[in-house]
């Protein structure tokens, strides 16, 4: 679909002049490095290389740090960067759009969580060179976490973890997770890699459309104290979301229509291209009404 005319300030959308280049270059970028590859994310082995590749990509083009705070390595730019960015790139490839706004939204969240995680993973994490996934949701509450059973304690300087996480987009390749569970009614990021002591990684493909979707059990798994931290999400009648939780609802409506907007042209397309060919029942067909009439 062609780029509306680049007009000042975005008239009609809220847009900046920048916002319209950023959102052209990304667009052109999608169409050339992530379309032609997009079948490759439905293959288990093939996922692995191709989400790798194109979040390097990414991160080399500076797209997934444009959001994040200055003084966490990122660009300070305003939210609207990070939408255009989701919903760009789930044009052409959703699940990848999801790792593609985590590795922003959630490292963002690191950095604020555990200077130690940040330290260790923040810059890979912003060059793409590492991909960062989330989980979650427990089989008990699924989201609604006041409803999750306590996932951790703490002993001496060590946190020990003991449950399970039913679904973590892109956790079968990640090479960071974050971990989100509940203590005495305040959320945790316990940050951690696949292969940690006691914790498994399965992959879980009913729970999307590919299979990067895992589920996690952690079994006494040990994380440095240094390597958590409360997510600002407090629920003991005392409710002080961030700005990164609440910025996910945002990204899942930018998600949705980057896939409607990628539908709506795709079947545009077929429509103009559509032709119909008249096999020998349909040739028959016209035969008998001729003879009818």
């Amino acid at each position: 679909m062609q780029m509306p005319e680049i007009k000042t300030g975005g008239e009609g959308f809220g847009y900046t002049e920048e916002e319209w280049l950023f959102r052209q270059n990304l667009r052109k970028f999608c169409e050339e490095k992530i379309d032609p590859r997009f079948r490759e994310n439905f293959d288990e082995e093939q996922s692995k290389i191709f989400y790798h590749e194109a979040m390097e990509q990414l991160g080399e083009q500076g797209f997934l740090r444009v959001w994040v705070p200055e003084q966490f390595g990122g660009f300070g730019q305003r939210l609207t960067y990070e939408m255009i960015l989701t919903e760009e790139v789930s044009r052409a490839c959703g699940g990848l759009a999801i790792n593609a706004m985590e590795n922003g939204i959630l490292g963002a969240n690191m950095a604020r969580a555990s200077k130690a995680a940040w330290e260790k993973y923040g810059e890979d994490i912003l060059s793409g060179k590492k991909i960062l996934a989330a989980a979650m949701c427990s089989p008990e509450g699924q989201c609604n976490y006041p409803e999750q059973a306590d996932l951790g304690r703490l002993e001496g300087d060590e946190w020990v973890l003991n449950g399970e996480k039913a679904y973590s987009s892109g956790g079968t390749l990640a090479d960071v997770l974050m971990v989100a569970g509940m203590v005495n009614g305040t959320q945790y990021r316990w940050i951690m890699e696949p292969g940690t002591p006691g914790l498994t990684v399965t992959s879980n493909p009913e729970m999307g459309t590919t299979p990067t979707y895992a589920t996690l059990t952690l079994n006494n798994v040990r994380i440095p104290k240094g390597m958590a931290g409360p997510s600002n999400l407090v629920f003991n009648n005392k409710p002080n979301v961030s700005l990164p939780s609440r910025a996910f609802p945002l990204m899942v409506c930018a998600l949705s229509m980057g896939s409607m907007g990628a539908a709506f042209d795709k079947t545009v397309e077929y429509l103009k291209h559509r032709t119909i060919h008249k096999t020998s029942s349909f040739i028959l067909m016209q035969n008998q009404d001729t003879t009818l009439s």
